[in-house]
């Protein structure tokens, strides 16, 4: 699945924007075999938004997933979280970070966010996984093809972090996940090695099953249990984050990433494009190059 063969383990840093308490990076780390565990010291509030690949964060005995536009919010968290990879597979995130002071100013201008997450405030550390809807994914995409401009407009790019910031405060998140047993959580994540071996021809649920010793039911239950995700899904999302940036680092046509991907046809790959990021292929494609006024794809 990685585009990136050349390229030996490492993690480059943009800053979108950085001003009154708040920075909105982008993150994203190349792996190409399976990296020893890192860790990393989170000290304060933060979202942070997966855009492609599979993350696992592990903090005080519990493992969070982080696939495609899943949002891990966390408060500052007195011990350091354990990362780890998806072998052989490159990530991408956006992270939305506050000093202490930044975030009781956000919280102030979101009276909703707080009224609804005050249990889940008050039991520090917070540490809870939700979905990023299509919404936030357009504003990220397009304040991502703003960065990527000859001469990015500083107003527009902060506009475009407000409306992010914004969209934030109408986010729900209910409860921390439940806790799986280890061997349950090793399953799962092997099947999702073996799905990401190739996007474009996986194997079906039954093979995942038969090559892990387990029942289809029971690692349908499995996914949803680790991932929030049933397999079908899973697979669906890690496929369209790779057109995503298949898209936006490559001159590829729209149908051979469709077919590369093992989508049937380019109308559906468009579809299925669509349902997620509310965007045309063509049109992601034209705004991370500075075009508009694009047509359809079909």
């Amino acid at each position: 699945m990685a585009r990136f063969h050349n390229i030996e383990h490492q993690v480059v840093v943009e800053t979108l924007t950085h001003a009154n308490g708040l920075a909105v990076e982008r993150v994203r780390r190349f792996d190409h075999t399976t990296a020893l565990p890192t860790y990393e010291r989170w000290s304060g509030w933060a979202f942070r938004i997966m855009l492609g690949g599979t993350r696992y964060v592990e903090h005080d005995a519990q493992v969070y997933t982080l696939a495609p536009s899943s949002i891990l919010w966390q408060s500052p968290l007195d011990h350091p979280v354990r990362l780890r990879a998806l072998p052989g597979t490159s990530a991408d995130h956006l992270v939305v970070r506050w000093s202490d002071r930044g975030w009781r100013r956000w919280l102030s201008m979101q009276p909703g966010f707080a009224q609804r997450h005050e249990t889940l405030m008050m039991r520090r550390p917070v540490v809870a996984l939700g979905v990023a809807p299509p919404q936030v994914l357009l504003v990220i995409r397009d304040l991502l093809a703003l960065n990527e401009a000859l001469r990015p407009s500083a107003y527009a790019m902060q506009q475009h972090a407000a409306l992010l910031l914004h969209l934030l405060g109408g986010l729900h998140f209910d409860r921390h996940p439940h806790a799986a047993p280890p061997e349950q959580r090793r399953r799962v994540e092997a099947a999702q090695a073996y799905l990401a071996r190739d996007l474009s021809q996986p194997p079906s649920l039954i093979e995942l099953a038969s090559a892990l010793n387990v029942s289809p039911r029971q690692l349908q239950r499995d996914f949803v249990t680790c991932t929030g995700l049933t397999p079908r899904r899973y697979l669906n999302i890690m496929r369209l984050s790779e057109a995503n940036a298949l898209l936006s680092e490559t001159n590829l046509p729209i149908a051979t990433i469709a077919a590369r991907l093992g989508y049937v046809s380019q109308t559906h790959f468009s579809t299925a494009f669509r349902q997620v990021y509310q965007c045309s292929p063509r049109q992601l494609r034209a705004a991370m190059h500075g075009q508009v006024g694009e047509e359809a794809d079909e």
